[in-house]
């Protein structure tokens, strides 16, 4: 999508601006500590291909945890509907005290 690079850049910029005073750049004087940064936020170049690659891959593995955690909170919905409502740990104490 047009303009799309421009907009990384500029949010790179913005959350690792290069004129910030990194203790990398102190040790080691080289200035270059945002681009450290920015490679551990984006990882290894990966080139149009493995670009994506691994946006499909990104997609589906969200769209598998979604699934996955939608079949979760169906499973305690459909166990908390078997016990009659919701049960805190006070009303537990209560029915335990009471067999």
């Amino acid at each position: 999508e047009p303009g799309v690079v421009q907009d990384i850049r500029e949010f790179l910029d913005a959350i690792t601006p290069p004129e910030k005073d990194y203790r990398h750049n102190a040790n080691l004087g080289d200035g270059n500590a945002h681009s450290h940064i920015r490679a551990g936020l984006l990882g290894p170049s990966l080139g149009r291909a493995g670009a994506a690659a691994a946006t499909i891959v990104m997609r589906f593995a969200t769209l598998w945890f979604a699934v996955a955690v939608g079949l979760a909170a169906l499973a305690v919905e459909r166990a908390r509907s078997r016990r009659g409502g919701t049960v805190g740990r006070a009303d537990c104490y209560q029915e335990s005290t009471r067999r």
